[in-house]
């Protein structure tokens, strides 16, 4: 199982970092996935597009489970200051949002990084041809 470990999860402060690490992510055909600094918290976000693949159906659902059920455990922890979050679990993007932890936003990631750096879990992303003619 590849992914990244939560440490070396890239930690975004600007629209200009977050852009240009998606931009080296386009150039290498590699999968982008970072922790941005936004008012009022931590936010996630990752996208396969630019590997030109997205998540199989079978992974995304395992993906949006597990995500959601870690989230939820973040939100009924009586040690947790973060009371609200969300987003969207995509099959080729997706963006959480708002957490209070640094560490916390990365060590989702890292989780977040196990499905969608395994190639296994891809297929290809269908041209916008094919999703016309369905």
């Amino acid at each position: 199982m590849s992914g990244i470990p939560a440490d070396q999860i890239p930690l975004c402060d600007s629209t200009k970092e977050h852009n240009d690490i998606y931009s080296d992510a386009k150039e290498s055909d590699d999968v982008f996935l970072v922790v941005d600094l936004k008012e009022p918290g931590y936010t996630i976000s990752y996208d396969l597009l630019p590997t030109g693949h997205r998540l199989t159906d079978d992974a995304h659902e395992q993906l949006d489970d597990r995500i959601w059920n870690k989230i939820e455990a973040i939100l009924t922890d009586p040690n947790m200051d973060t009371e609200e979050l969300g987003g969207s679990i995509g099959d080729s993007k997706g963006n959480l949002h708002f957490f209070e932890s640094e560490q916390v936003a990365r060590d989702l990631a890292e989780l977040i990084s196990y499905t969608i750096y395994d190639q296994t879990n891809w297929e290809k992303e269908p041209s916008p041809r094919e999703q016309f003619l369905g």
